[in-house]
């Protein structure tokens, strides 16, 4: 499977505590099952505190939100008490990913990053260079055209579609 993702990815860094509008409000938390059993087993305060946070429902795993919304690891500064204490690999899926996302189509995948977040939004709109996109994994990279060459009914609503329209603002609105 070929995995394409735009040249921005391997220069996102999360701005923590230095975002306006946190990803760790407002919207459940899902905990993958490998994540899940890991919390359970860790140790100390902060794993007291993970097991105390959790929401375990028929349906899966979630951090139950503080009355303001927040995730209960978030602390006060704005920074992720289990990053602090456990580094980013102790990181639920979720949170790992975001906001990152991914396209599965039958040949490849594409990544992309949603422009509700900050650093996404900032990266994507002021990258200096031409986008460009890479390409890893086995098969080739699907031949594309420009979007707007298709009918609507035909466009792709893909990570591709979606970059080009956050580029056609740039291009348009903001220069």
């Amino acid at each position: 499977m070929t995995l394409i993702y735009p040249a921005t990815a391997d220069a996102f860094r999360c701005i923590a505590d230095a975002c306006r509008h946190t990803c760790c409000k407002g919207w459940e938390i899902d905990i993958d099952p490998d994540t899940r059993a890991k919390y359970a087993a860790m140790t100390g305060e902060i794993g007291q505190r993970l097991r105390d946070a959790i929401a375990d429902t028929p349906d899966g795993a979630s951090f139950r939100l503080r009355e303001d919304e927040r995730c209960p690891m978030l602390n006060d500064s704005g920074l992720c008490d289990i990053i602090t204490a456990c580094g980013e690999g102790a990181l639920c899926q979720i949170c790992a990913d975001h906001p990152r996302y991914r396209n599965e189509f039958s040949t490849f995948t594409e990544v992309g990053f949603g422009l509700c977040c900050e650093a996404a939004a900032d990266l994507t709109l002021h990258w200096p260079q031409p986008m460009t996109w890479h390409a890893q994994g086995g098969g080739k990279r699907p031949q594309t055209r420009p979007q707007t060459a298709l009918p609507p009914r035909f466009r792709e609503e893909s990570t591709i579609s979606r970059f080009a329209c956050a580029i056609c603002l740039r291009l348009f609105i903001w220069k």
